[in-house]
């Protein structure tokens, strides 16, 4: 069986989010990849996009993020 590495980009509003960034948490794995925001603010809110791509193609998946003050 042969697997191929996997990589991903994370995009906030058109813009790379980054991976280095203490607020946000980058899970990738074998087969599986997240993204999680712990402490979510309102300025988080906003479209995110996902290419996830290896030697086969690539794909993407996009999500929108609406933050309500409690």
């Amino acid at each position: 069986m042969v697997f191929y590495t996997l990589s991903t980009e994370w995009n906030f509003n058109g813009n790379p989010l980054d991976h280095n960034s203490s607020r946000f948490v980058f899970t990738n794995g074998e087969k599986e990849f997240s993204f999680e925001i712990p402490v979510v603010l309102a300025t988080d809110q906003g479209q995110y996009h996902v290419t996830a791509s290896n030697d086969k193609g690539e794909i993407t998946a996009a999500f929108s993020l609406h933050v309500e003050q409690a």
